[in-house]
């Protein structure tokens, strides 16, 4: 065989061992190693207590670092959890933590692999109380008892402390009106949101531990 025939076998059997290459990393989901896929959209879920002291998902966002762009969630809407009894995003956590309300969240968010940073109600309510508080709409008078105090709101417009805050987010459920509930977690959700997307916010609550999340402090990507 001439050299130009070796020389184009050698070839075809090149193209085709890469050709098996990304194949397989293409069935195995990714192109490149796992922990270094895209991690510009993150997955920010604010907790906080029930009434009986269990963890909720209280409000859940996505932040595109890339952009700023932020895209509130609704951990109210109804979804299927497997293997759990929780029939909303906002009670998988106490069932699959992060990763739970990240697969819950799946269908709003469009990725149950993006990855997390969980806000737990300590940190985000300080947050909150470092810029004034935030304001709310109420529906109707809200009280509710947790930690030994009342928590008394009047119906109407007003600024609501951060404490005041992680307290609607777990007893929202005390508002019959499914968009009352909404326009609470939401405008809750709205203040917090722009404090994680300034700068590398996020990332030093991670690394502080006041956050925890599914990426190292040094791969949560900061808001450009």
């Amino acid at each position: 065989m001439s050299g130009a025939g070796k020389a184009v076998i050698l070839g075809v059997a090149l193209l085709m061992i890469v050709g098996v290459g990304l194949f397989a990393a293409t069935s195995a989901g990714y192109l490149v190693p796992p922990g270094q896929q895209d991690t510009a959209r993150v997955l920010v879920v604010g907790t906080a207590p029930d009434e009986s002291g269990t963890e909720l998902a209280a409000y859940a966002f996505v932040l595109d670092t890339g952009t700023g762009i932020i895209t509130l969630l609704d951990p109210l809407r109804p979804v299927t959890v497997s293997g759990t009894s929780a029939r909303t995003a906002r009670e998988a956590l106490a069932f699959g933590g992060g990763k739970g309300v990240a697969e819950a969240l799946a269908p709003q968010s469009g990725d149950a692999r993006m990855p997390w940073v969980i806000l737990p109600a300590a940190l985000w309510s300080a947050a909150l109380d470092e810029v004034g508080g935030v304001k709310v709409v109420v529906p109707e008078q809200f009280s509710s008892y947790q930690n030994g105090k009342l928590v008394v709101l009047e119906k109407g417009a007003q600024q609501i402390s951060g404490a005041e805050a992680v307290v609607v987010a777990g007893a929202v459920d005390y508002f019959q009106s499914p968009d009352a509930r909404s326009t609470l977690l939401n405008g809750i959700a709205g203040t917090v949101s722009v404090l994680a997307g300034e700068g590398d916010w996020l990332a030093r609550m991670v690394k502080s531990g006041a956050a925890k999340s599914s990426l190292p402090a040094a791969q949560v990507p900061v808001v450009l």
